[in-house]
């Protein structure tokens, strides 16, 4: 059986293509988390406008017209969790003074 020898610049060449295809998935994969992130339904919209001064949860659920916090769970969650809604007390997540309010340099973008 024949010995197959790759030389130095054929390493270089193959590792620049496997860099080159890396750096391009890592590209789309944030591009599409970017328009994943992007995506919010209106009761978030209106979250965040409420939240543009801090307001407590059941501040948030009146202006809203509910009468439960329950029905702003999700919402609230998934704001928190992609970084358009940060809490005042975060070290104290069940507070009864925690208020909510908009992540600044997120406000344009998220309304």
């Amino acid at each position: 059986m024949a010995e197959y020898r790759v030389s130095p610049s054929e390493i270089m060449v193959i590792f620049h293509a496997l860099h080159t295809q890396e750096r391009l998935e890592n590209t789309q994969d944030n591009t599409q988390d970017d328009t994943q992130d992007d995506i919010l339904t209106e009761k978030e919209k209106r979250i965040l406008a409420i939240c543009r001064a801090p307001k407590s949860r059941q501040e948030i659920v009146g202006l809203l017209g509910y009468k439960s916090i329950k029905s702003i769970k999700v919402e609230m969650e998934h704001l928190l969790n992609t970084n358009r809604l940060t809490m005042e007390i975060p070290d104290k997540p069940t507070s009864k003074n925690q208020k909510y309010v908009v992540v600044r340099g997120r406000i344009k973008k998220s309304l």
